[in-house]
């Protein structure tokens, strides 16, 4: 990627959103009520308002339901129990962070998988490190949501063609090498690990050091391993890097700009200015802001968990009862972000592949098949040779239940 220094494009996140709220505005049309979010105060943190506040007058304006709930954090836990029991509410948010990490991760579980518009459960984690596209194998009519922030790093990066659409998917970012400076567990860790997934070399830079993210010598990992890199200084990864990507807190962080590599693309996320004027002098595309972008995402995601919860309410209890038995992580004991290194015994759904779906599918023969038993499931698998790891970018695409069946037939 080279260009001349000088004439760096700053890219606006409102002109990239416009396409996001065009498909948003389609998919609300279809629905029969506005879809309702519930975000959740507990602090008293002036960015977590002004967060609120803009979430709130975003969702009104493009037409979706938004409630303010304010409480004390001691009593937080219970009103996300009280809101996963309300049926008149389709998706939480919770404006962190409410504690310390840890405890916070806590309220991040029990927040119902299918009300989580931030993708932040641990399903939701443990599916998106595991490249896994669904919620409901083998029929796959739901989408794994991923955490908004990630992903509206993955659509600007689209947008601005640095996925290469010639390529497979999975491989669309090989060649490039990004720098991500945040390796928080809400975004720059799942979005070094999604970039990885689809292909790059992924430098993660925090103030413990540098880590690579990656799936090795040509691509040759179904998923992305981390490397500790003790050598390297992230003025070393600005230097070698097509993208830098800086989302760091507070004013007082500046991405040393005289080391970027010329020509790259410079993308902040953070909510203070990470790069100085100066960026415009060495890269060929500067990206202020993407707050629009993420608001877009999180609109998705909400319409997505008010399709899904139409379609858990269709159920019968039986077919509920053997639907939710795949939903839950085989690695629950641990925790969910350790699931990326844990990849020699994934969950019964990150091994269904459509070949083993019958002929037909009714509710009768989806539910015998989610009542078969984990180690039948899994001599299914072992002798399909078409199994494999679906990357981030492939979550994204639809899959109806006549493709799937479409497909199983096709293989057939």
């Amino acid at each position: 990627m080279s260009a001349n220094p000088t004439s760096c494009k700053v890219v606006l996140a409102a002109n990239i959103a416009k396409k996001l709220q065009a498909e948003v505005a389609d998919g609300l049309a279809k629905l029969d009520r506005k879809p309702h979010l519930v975000g959740f105060l507990a602090n008293k943190d002036p960015a977590a308002r002004m967060y609120a506040d803009w979430t709130g007058k975003t969702c009104i304006d493009n037409g979706f339901a938004f409630t303010l709930r304010e409480c004390e954090r001691e009593e937080l836990e219970e009103a996300i129990r009280d809101a996963n029991a309300d049926d008149t509410v389709d998706g939480i948010l919770v404006y962190y962070p409410v504690f310390n990490s840890s405890r916070d991760r806590t309220i991040q579980y029990i927040v119902d998988m299918h009300k989580d518009v931030e993708g932040l459960s641990p399903k939701l984690i443990n599916n998106m490190y595991q490249n896994i596209r669904f919620l409901d194998p083998p029929h796959n009519t739901q989408k794994s949501i991923l955490p908004c922030t990630p992903l509206a790093m993955i659509k600007i990066l689209e947008y601005l063609n640095i996925y290469n659409t010639i390529l497979d998917y999975g491989k669309r970012l090989w060649g490039r090498r990004i720098t991500v400076i945040n390796r928080s567990e809400v975004v720059g860790r799942p979005l070094a690990a999604l970039l990885a997934n689809d292909g790059a070399e992924v430098y993660s830079v925090d103030v413990t050091g540098v880590q690579r993210f990656s799936r090795g010598q040509g691509l040759r990992n179904q998923q992305h391993v981390v490397e500790e890199k003790p050598d390297m200084t992230m003025e070393d990864c600005l230097a070698i890097s097509d993208v830098v990507i800086s989302g760091v807190p507070g004013d007082k962080f500046k991405v040393p700009v005289d080391k970027i590599r010329d020509g790259a693309v410079c993308i902040n996320f953070s909510s203070e200015k990470n790069f100085t004027p100066a960026v415009k002098e060495h890269a060929s595309i500067y990206v202020p802001a993407v707050g629009k972008v993420t608001i877009m995402i999180l609109l998705r995601n909400l319409l997505v968990c008010t399709a899904m919860a139409r379609y858990f309410r269709s159920l019968t209890p039986s077919q509920l009862s053997a639907l939710k038995s795949l939903e839950t992580p085989s690695n629950t004991s641990n925790h969910p972000i350790a699931s990326e290194e844990n990849t020699s015994t994934p969950p019964i759904d990150s091994m269904l592949s459509s070949s083993i779906l019958p002929e037909r599918i009714d509710k009768t023969n989806v539910e015998t098949l989610l009542n078969e038993t984990a180690d039948e499931l899994k001599r299914m698998v072992q002798n399909n040779p078409d199994v494999d790891a679906k990357p981030a970018e492939a979550i994204e695409r639809a899959g109806t239940v006549e493709e799937t069946v479409s497909t199983a037939k096709a293989a057939a």
